[in-house]
């Protein structure tokens, strides 16, 4: 059978006709398709994570340890961690600092935590309201203290945690021992030794709990005066300046 020429222009506008709508119908769907992809990459742009200074040592251990010292956030002494390759007591120390300071308690030293650690004695002396103390908290507690000279005394103390408070006074599971001296004429810290020589600002070290006539040991619930305890976060230094600030007023 024949098809005349007129019939096959018909039938070759018809099949280019549903081709055009068919080449249509799939730009449609692929404009449609990226209008709903793109504003999920504006959105949703990649977060840049913090970065911890103590990976390959842009900060070392030592210096760390150092200032959570200061802060009275680290216990050991500095020689075990120069001659230790053990990072789990630093960063532990790292993660009590950063809940004190209301910060995510990861124990990666990230720019935010340095230099909260970095802060001078002055501003540490004169920080912000401390957090509540409740029930947990880890405090400080004032067994002893005498002033010596003026802007000058000496703090027998606790550490340990917050087992019950009332209106007035604190229970407090005692867990460390430190003999501190606060001298407001000098400055630097050292967690070496209480007694010290040469002299800085605050000297600190961790005493036995029979030293000194003492009779407890670690463990023991002791009530102390409300007024005699601090929360921890406060570090050493600005437990002494505020402690002798009552022992020794100007």
């Amino acid at each position: 059978m024949m098809i005349s020429y007129a019939g096959s222009k018909k039938v070759c506008f018809l099949i280019n006709t549903r081709h055009t709508f068919l080449l249509m119908v799939i730009g449609f769907l692929i404009l449609l398709s990226g209008c709903f992809s793109a504003p999920n990459t504006i959105q949703n742009p990649p977060r840049e994570k913090s970065v911890d200074l103590l990976i390959n040592q842009q900060v070392a251990f030592l210096s760390v340890a150092n200032k959570l010292k200061a802060h009275g956030f680290f216990a050991d002494t500095l020689i075990s961690v120069a001659e230790s390759d053990d990072q789990q007591p630093v960063r532990s120390a790292l993660r009590k600092f950063q809940q004190a300071k209301g910060l995510s308690p990861t124990g990666q030293l990230d720019e935010i935590t340095w230099n909260l650690l970095k802060q001078p004695l002055t501003v540490i002396e004169s920080a912000p309201p401390l957090p509540e103390i409740q029930a947990g908290s880890q405090v400080f507690a004032i067994e002893r203290s005498q002033c010596l000279y003026p802007k000058e005394g000496w703090i027998l103390m606790f550490a340990g945690e917050v087992n019950e408070l009332d209106a007035g006074s604190v229970s407090v599971n005692v867990q460390q021992r430190y003999s501190l001296r606060y001298d407001a004429k000098q400055t630097g810290v050292s967690s070496e030794d209480w007694f010290c020589a040469p002299k800085r600002r605050v000297c600190y070290s961790q005493v036995e709990f029979d030293e000194w006539g003492g009779e407890l040991t670690p463990g023991q619930l002791i009530v102390f005066d409300k007024l005699d305890v601090m929360h921890r976060g406060a570090g050493f230094v600005r437990f002494a300046s505020q402690t002798m600030k009552k022992v020794c007023p100007s």
